[in-house]
């Protein structure tokens, strides 16, 4: 250990860690790769609650192969955040050099590529010597000057010049920037490779800000009364039972937003806000919030995303545009202004999941249980870490395809595109199922919801059949709505670690 820019500091080398866990991995997860393409992510996390002390790791991930490796470069721990960024020298002197020259790993030869890195906006500001932000200049995707209303704005949705690699070096708008990022001696490109990361600027920033102006706001202007966040909070308490496993906690009330985290925004967002707001939330305000919710289910589904990704990008304007008339010119602040730039990320990752913090949120709460006692955190950090990597034990990875036959596990799409409940297995790879004909729209703004996958059939018209394994190739979650059974297939990656 050592002080680097005011903190304790550990560095652990991109080379030695990478080689400890490929070592525990089995061989066939790398007979056929021939690069390592890489994630890296830079964060605060805070250790105790009593005290500001923090850790500041910088993680990396083998996004190319699975089980999906995440390790850390180097660590820096201290009573706040590091004053510097010499703390990031020693790691992105490794990763130039393997950007470089290779990995070598059992006498094979393995290209490396730097495909993101991953912040949030006051870390990707930090690391990138930015504004921030809450500065008139603090967007990192485009060049438009904010708009100070109590709290820095960005009115623009289009026509904007957009920033890039060039630019961003030759400092060709110099307010924009503060000194010299380490991180300009990599051959990245410093625009598209910092992507806005969903998981804290649309689920924890966006939603999370619409749900406090409904339950907060200004009295009037969409705000709810007692009773209908309390409606609210029982529809979603009532939908509790219907929440299949691959979901890491099931919904809270309204009343515990505070304490929400980043998984339960995104399930509110994607699948249950459309059900517990409707016919509670007012018209202007519900379809708008199903705007936000229909683009960001297309953007975060591999499926979609690529074919719809220009329709997503005019829902998104749309809501921005809308929120300025029904919110006010200063609910424009910077994460509802990213919105408008998240097509860009699309296009580069294939899906919003592809660049966004979730894995990274997860393994960081394991360095986290890694400390017991104030004393010396960052020495414990480190000693369990090495510990780790003496381990021989070899990571087991396999694919959850096991076929559920009770509630709420058991809704699956098919090969057909029907939807079914598997109700008892008849052999090892096949299962007598409801299978279900004559769906119907959910809702049909702003579009047709069977367009995402989200059908709603009648309870009665089904028939039962024998489904082979193979076939049910889509878990779904289904809600049981009056007469009607509805199903939307699960959209975002679970193969990622939640948090």
């Amino acid at each position: 250990m050592r002080m680097v820019s005011d903190v304790a500091f550990y560095h652990f080398g991109l080379e030695n860690m990478l080689g400890h866990k490929l070592s525990q991995m089995p061989a066939q997860a790398l007979e056929d790769v021939q690069r390592f393409v890489l994630a890296l992510n830079i964060d605060g996390c805070p250790l105790f609650k009593s005290t500001g002390l923090s850790a500041w790791p910088v993680l990396a991930c083998v996004t190319n192969i699975k089980p999906r490796v995440i390790f850390p470069i180097s660590i820096a721990v201290g009573v706040s955040k590091p004053k510097d960024l010499n703390f990031l020298v020693e790691a992105i002197s490794d990763l130039d050099k393997a950007l470089r020259e290779g990995y070598v790993f059992n006498d094979k030869q393995f290209t490396v590529h730097l495909q993101c890195v991953i912040c949030d906006a006051p870390a990707k500001a930090f690391v990138k010597c930015t504004k921030q932000y809450s500065g008139y200049y603090g967007c990192d995707k485009c060049c438009q000057k904010g708009f100070y209303i109590g709290r820095m704005t960005y009115p623009l949705i289009s026509l904007f010049n957009m920033r890039t690699n060039t630019s961003f070096r030759n400092t060709s708008q110099p307010e924009h920037h503060k000194g010299l990022s380490p991180f300009t001696r990599l051959p990245i490109d410093m625009i598209e490779d910092f992507p806005i990361d969903y998981m804290h600027q649309v689920c924890l920033g966006v939603v999370k800000k619409l749900i406090l102006r409904w339950i907060r706001g200004p009295i009037g202007d969409g705000r709810l009364s007692a009773t209908q966040v309390s409606l609210i909070s029982s529809n979603l308490q009532s939908l509790r039972p219907c929440i299949p496993r691959e979901f890491a906690r099931k919904p809270r009330k309204l009343e515990d937003i505070d304490r929400w985290k980043a998984t339960e925004l995104r399930q509110f967002l994607l699948y249950t806000g459309q059900f517990v707001l409707k016919d509670v939330l007012s018209h202007p305000y519900y379809n708008n919030f199903m705007v936000l919710s229909v683009a960001i289910c297309i953007l975060v589904s591999e499926e979609m995303a690529f074919n719809y990704r220009d329709y997503a990008h005019q829902l998104l304007q749309h809501f921005v545009s809308k929120c300025k008339d029904i919110y006010g010119r200063e609910f424009l602040v910077y994460n509802v202004h990213s919105l408008v730039h998240l097509k860009k990320e699309v296009e580069k990752f294939g899906c919003l999941d592809k660049c966004a913090a979730w894995p990274f949120e997860s393994y960081m709460q394991t360095l986290k249980r890694k400390v017991h006692c104030g004393q010396n955190p960052a020495s414990q950090i480190v000693k369990r870490v090495l510990e780790e990597n003496e381990c021989k034990s070899e990571y087991s990875y396999k694919l959850n395809n096991q076929i559920y036959t009770k509630k709420p596990d058991n809704a699956y799409k098919i090969a057909s595109g029907k939807y079914c409940e598997a109700v008892r297995r008849v052999t090892e790879n096949s299962f007598m199922c409801r299978v279900y004909h004559s769906s119907e729209a959910l809702f049909e703004r702003p579009c047709d919801s069977r367009t995402l996958g989200f059908c709603m059939f009648n309870k009665h018209n089904y028939a039962m059949k024998t489904i082979l394994r193979k076939d049910l190739v889509k878990r779904c979650l289904k809600f049981e709505m009056e007469n009607q059974s509805v199903f939307l297939p699960l959209l975002h990656d679970f193969s990622q670690q939640n948090r």
